[in-house]
């Protein structure tokens, strides 16, 4: 049998479970001071031009839609521990379906495929959401998990999947 289970978060709004969010900000610090802020380039002229001030109209954080644009530091860091949580509303909710998957057994003639379908740039180069193919937009997570009595056990690979 095939089974497909999906869940529509982390995307935006990033709108996890309060209790999700408060693990995440219980160990995020003072001001989320133990997040990364946002990333810019090495030179930021290509960076510069999703700023608000290069591009007022369409990088306008106060536009909900928008795509582009920086802030401040915290707001960075506050959408960043959002996400965050909503990533561990998806484990959680993963690791359930896994847990009874194997109370049923299936884990020994089983193939479990966990993957996601884009990144977000999370205020790196003045970007958010998934709109530009940049190594945090384009760099997924595939994890596999081979049934016991068909394939090597220990197994990885770090590059990229073909």
């Amino acid at each position: 049998f095939l089974l497909k289970v999906s869940f529509q978060r982390p995307h935006s709004p990033y709108d996890p479970p309060e209790r999700f969010l408060d693990f995440i900000k219980d160990r995020a610090g003072d001001d989320l001071a133990n997040i990364d802020d946002a990333w810019k380039g090495e030179t930021g002229e290509w960076d510069y031009t999703f700023s608000s001030e290069a591009a007022p109209s369409l990088c306008n954080m106060s536009n909900s839609d928008t795509y582009c644009g920086d802030t401040t530091t915290y707001n960075v860091r506050n959408s960043r521990a959002h996400y965050y949580a909503s990533l561990y509303f998806v484990d959680h909710w993963a690791g359930k379906v896994l847990d009874k998957f194997n109370t049923y057994g299936y884990q020994d003639n089983s193939l479990v495929i966990f993957v996601a379908d884009h990144g977000d740039s999370l205020g790196d180069h003045n970007l958010w959401r998934k709109g530009y193919p940049t190594q945090q937009v384009a760099t997924v997570p595939m994890l596999s998990v081979a049934w016991r009595n068909g394939c090597p056990r220990g197994v990885a690979w770090r590059g990229v999947a073909w």
